[in-house]
């Protein structure tokens, strides 16, 4: 009996030692495993960034920088202060600047045409970085998208931009612009602040010229749902650049800043859902009337020589016969909404200020 009890106590030993070992050789493992992984995605591109923007210090450096923050504290803290601050920055270095937004990144900001020409003209690839924060707000559009899924869709809106399109919209800028200054007119001698009336303006005329929406947001009192959560994406997502440890996601995920981000492009997306929904439900609406040959108010306005950009993104196919997921099309309603009224109203206001 206890020669029994002598043996299972071994064999026990040797089970709980190969268990040991089997354990050890798979923490191991895991450990190599999670570590290739770290080191392929966040020190690999970590260290391809910063030997990128080391050789931009070649042509464009700033001046000294601090080993973390870069160039952020010279900046300041607030939207008016950085634009205050690269004002500055651009009459002590007129051509270029290479300003650094933490220990491994570095954004290019030129401000001489001659220094803007060839960028511009540049094929080269787009940087992941740059567009991987404002891809939640705007998803994968032909803004952020590349490669062949760009290639793609670009062909597929090619007609969206034609000449013969975009013309009948100058009755419409004219509209939109004169429902403005109607609302201005009564305000001569008076200080006006113009964010809010003008990104209005650029949304209503974007709304009907490209996604046949009228919606007389213009004549809306109050704040614009839609225009506020433009503009809490665009401080949150600025919030990112001013500070080091929000460049990493899950960081910025868990700040006020963070969440107020994502809430505003919630907002944004239902909006765009809102919008293709609409549209969807007058094109049906105008395949029925034609189908029965009776006319009606909405095949009357939808029935004209073009489609507009929306109508496009809902029908038109490849080569394949293969159209436009909800997806995308909700990707370039989001892209098209955001350029088209939030970049247009800031190049409006810089105009009207100066």
């Amino acid at each position: 009996m206890e020669t029994m009890l002598q043996s299972s106590l071994v064999s026990a030993m040797i089970i709980s030692g190969n268990g040991f070992v089997f354990s050890t050789l798979a923490l191991d493992i895991f450990v190599l495993l999670a570590t290739f992984l770290f080191t392929w995605m966040v020190l690999r591109p970590a260290a391809h960034f910063y030997i990128h923007a080391t050789s931009l210090d070649k042509i464009a450096k700033l001046g000294k920088k601090h080993w973390f923050y870069g160039h952020i504290k010279m900046l300041g803290s607030t939207t008016n202060d950085h634009l205050k601050s690269m004002a500055r920055i651009s009459q002590s270095f007129p051509v270029m600047s290479n300003v650094w937004n933490g220990p491994i990144i570095s954004v290019l900001n030129l401000y001489h045409h001659d220094a803007a020409l060839p960028l511009l003209s540049s094929g080269a690839p787009k940087v992941e970085i740059g567009y991987k924060f404002i891809r939640p707000w705007i998803g994968d559009g032909l803004l952020v998208s590349k490669g062949k899924k760009w290639k793609r869709n670009r062909q597929l809106l090619t007609p969206a931009f034609h000449h013969k399109t975009l013309k009948p919209y100058t009755a419409i800028f004219n509209a939109t612009a004169k429902v403005l200054l109607d609302k201005w007119k009564h305000q001569i001698n008076t200080p006006l602040e113009i964010h809010e009336p003008v990104s209005l303006m650029t949304l209503d005329t974007i709304l009907q010229c490209a996604m046949s929406s009228k919606t007389d947001c213009q004549l809306s009192s109050g704040k614009h749902t839609y225009i506020a959560a433009v503009r809490a994406l665009s401080e949150n997502l600025t919030k990112r650049f001013f500070n080091p440890l929000y460049l990493i996601d899950w960081i910025y995920k868990l700040t006020s800043a963070g969440r107020a981000f994502y809430r505003a492009a919630d907002v944004v997306h239902l909006e765009a859902e809102k919008i293709i929904a609409d549209r969807r439900k007058t094109l049906k609406k105008c395949d029925r009337a034609n189908e029965n040959k009776h006319a009606s108010e909405d095949f009357t306005t939808t029935k004209r020589t073009h489609l507009d950009f929306l109508d496009i993104l809902l029908q038109t196919t490849d080569e394949d016969g293969k159209g436009l997921t909800d997806k995308e099309i909700r990707d370039e309603v989001d892209t098209f909404l955001f350029e088209g009224h939030d970049t247009t109203a800031s190049g409006d206001h810089e105009i009207i200020f100066c």
